[in-house]
């Protein structure tokens, strides 16, 4: 742990027209620890505080508002002098939400000025209430600099503020905005020497092109400076600017701002849309019904259980299958599985495997082109449900249901140290821990994000319900009602640990209470297309780049694990390398449930494989066979593997979204709790 000496300084200047949010931010991240001064002779004044977060010091200041960086009052001539002659490490310009357009213009001139900039867009939950819908990363791609969303009210993004600006000290290699200006480009090239002579008299590193520009817009402090150190040069740019005036009617000035302007033009350009947002009579009682006690929660879990379970039945056929299993419908179940979207790619891939491993005649490249096409299977046929789930919950955010929903549940989700809106991700993790885990990010507070992605991995997913199915149908051989009352059990089961899970969480990491639910709730209206794209695309690439590459390594060394022993290629997996590890693993079978060695080592092996995906320890079942177990055994297994670790793929998404070293704690925590109820499990149902 570093003490507070070795602390890195990292200096951030807050920049921002006035009426921004500039002050209010400040606040919040500087708390207690405010200090004014005035800037040197003038009464104006300029705040600076200090946070520690990590292993840095933010040293922040707070500057005077100003609506352009050529000032027209004694505030934004200390504001102009403090960015030109104060350096610092990053500088966060603030831009409202609501008045885009306008106060872009300032983040434009700043990043001519300076490259180390981070653009915080303000008031960003009020946005949504005037039907304002804004791309922040296309935004961010067009402007080349970190764009984020914040809200100093409620705290929102005020974390990945925070990450931005140690990312960006840590870079420190990004450079100014270089706008053409068209004719006057000449001109800025004619009297950069007359820029370079200003420069010195500033001492300032600001760059010779933006003091050169600031000096034909007719820059009155420039200009004063320029006359005393070179009256020719000075001349010579005044008798310009009247030509200019001649010429083209207008000051170059007014030139340069129009430019301005068409670049804020084009950044925004499909990057915003404005929705008309009205109250019906309907929608009013819509409204009313969501905020009732009883029927709000109701209503709110009923209508999410119903567009889940319809996008995961086209995505996976869960739970459609599972309902079919049970009841004994099991060709329909099948069928269910191979015609949903995950199913038609699994078997795109199998035939695109036997196709590419056939093209050689080497033993070795063949079974390893086999390997690397279905591990890159196993990333492509998440991505469907990745996109399905982020457009579900683009559509409640961006509709302005989602506010309401979690307002509705939030008082019972406080009881565990959750807000309302962790309904989403528990509930998208009973088809799939990966996207529930990226789904974390609707969490109001960073803490809560983390609550979030770390308990959710304990909620059954549709893989291991069909775990559960083959093994108690297959080798227990248990009645349909007996099957409906074990899915029911696990499912209690895993909402219980995932919720005491996140309460324990809570309080490791010492926040108080249960994160305050603030929010602009806006009207209920349709929801854009537009929007839903960027919101479900955004998450959608996310996932690919950033946890696809994880993923398919991970599925490629586990495969190779399962089909290479020390013989080589092993047509029988018990020879394999995954079967040696899955005998140390059987070890505590035999502790714990008093397995032989003879099936324990084929429970390890399952175990090694089921760390691909959940339906993976099926298949090695039917390969290895599985007989002679008590019910107490199978039973024990049974929970074991319900919640025994998350698969690799939800294992890379957490090592993305909350770092490798609580994702591997997680999992360890997972892995003890699955040996201590499985063992529970198993010494009750030995006494029953």
């Amino acid at each position: 742990m570093s003490s507070r000496k070795d602390l890195r300084t990292i200096k951030v200047v807050l920049v921002g027209q006035p009426n921004v949010g500039k002050s209010s931010l400040f606040n919040v991240l500087s708390g207690k620890t405010t200090r004014v001064s005035n800037w040197a002779g003038t009464t104006v004044e300029i705040k600076t505080g200090r946070l520690k977060y990590r292993d840095y010091i933010i040293e922040l200041v707070d500057i005077p508002g100003t609506y352009s960086l050529t000032p027209s009052s004694l505030e934004e001539r200390v504001a102009r002098e403090y960015i030109i002659k104060e350096r610092a490490d990053v500088y966060v310009v603030l831009v409202d939400t609501l008045t885009i357009e306008r106060s872009l213009l300032l983040a434009i001139e700043l990043l001519e000025l300076r490259g180390n900039v981070i653009i915080a867009l303000t008031k960003y939950d009020i946005a949504h209430k005037y039907g304002i819908h804004i791309n922040i990363e296309g935004i961010s791609k067009r402007l080349g600099v970190p764009v984020i969303a914040i809200s100093a009210y409620t705290g929102e993004g005020i974390e990945d503020l925070l990450n931005t600006i140690v990312r960006v000290y840590k870079n420190r290699n990004v450079s100014e905005l270089i706008i053409n200006y068209g004719e006057i480009e000449e001109y800025v090239r004619k009297f950069q020497p007359c820029g370079e002579k200003v420069r010195n008299v500033l001492k300032s590193d600001v760059n010779v092109r933006w003091i050169t520009l600031k000096l034909i817009e007719g820059d009155e402090e420039f200009l004063r400076i320029l006359e005393e150190v070179d009256y020719e040069c000075y001349n010579n740019i005044i008798r310009f600017r009247e030509e200019f005036k001649k010429r083209n009617g207008k000051y170059p000035e007014d030139i340069i701002l129009e430019f301005r302007r068409k670049i804020v033009e084009k950044v925004l350009e499909g990057n915003i849309v404005r929705a008309k947002v009205s109250e019906s009579v309907f929608l009013s009682k819509v409204d009313r019904l969501f905020m009732r006690p009883i029927v709000g929660p109701i209503l709110s879990i009923l209508l999410l259980s119903l567009i889940i379970c319809s996008a995961l039945i086209i995505n996976m056929g869960f739970p459609a299958n599972v309902i079919f299993y049970i009841v004994g419908l099991r060709k329909l179940a099948e069928l269910v599985e191979s015609y949903s979207i995950s199913g038609i790619l699994s078997e795109a891939f199998n035939y695109l495997a036997i196709y590419v491993s056939s093209l050689t005649h080497s033993v070795l490249i063949s079974n390893l082109l086999r390997g690397i096409i279905e591990s890159l299977g196993a990333v492509i046929s998440l991505a469907p449900l990745v996109f399905i789930m982020s457009v579900i919950l683009a559509i409640f955010e961006d509709s302005g249901l989602g506010a309401r929903m979690a307002v509705a549940l939030h008082s019972i989700m406080s009881k565990f140290g959750l807000s309302g809106r962790s309904i989403y991700p528990i509930m998208i993790g009973f088809g799939c821990n990966v996207p529930a885990v990226l789904a974390s990010r609707t969490a109001i507070e960073y803490y809560e994000r983390k609550q979030v992605a770390l308990s959710v991995p304990l909620i059954p997913c549709q893989a291991r319900f069909l775990v559960l199915l083959y093994i108690l149908t297959a080798i227990a051989h248990l009645n349909p009602l007996a099957l409906l009352v074990s899915v029911f059990s696990i499912i209690s089961i895993g909402v219980a640990l995932c919720l005491v899970t996140s309460l324990f969480l809570r309080k490791m990491f010492k926040v108080g209470d249960s994160p305050e639910l603030l929010l602009e709730i806006p009207p209920i209206h349709s929801p854009k297309l537009r929007v839903v794209w960027w919101i479900s695309w955004s998450t959608t690439k996310h996932f690919l780049e950033k946890a696809g590459t994880v993923i398919f390594l991970s599925c490629l060394i586990i495969w190779l694990l399962l089909h290479y022993g020390p013989t080589g290629y092993v047509a029988n997996i018990a020879g394999s390398y995954a079967a040696y590890v899955g005998a140390a693993l059987g070890r505590l079978f035999e502790y714990l449930y008093n397995i032989p060695h003879i099936y324990s080592w084929k429970l390890g092996l399952a175990t090694i494989a089921g760390m691909i995906a959940k339906e993976n320890i099926i298949a090695v079942l039917d390969l290895i066979g599985l007989k002679g177990l008590t019910t107490s055994q199978i039973i024990a297994f049974t929970v074991f593997t319900m919640l025994y670790m998350p698969c690799v793929s939800t294992l890379a998404v957490l090592c993305r979204e909350v770092g490798t070293r609580y994702a591997l704690l997680i999992t360890l925590y997972m892995f003890v709790l699955a040996l201590t109820i499985s063992y529970i499990s198993y010494m009750i149902i030995r006494c029953i």
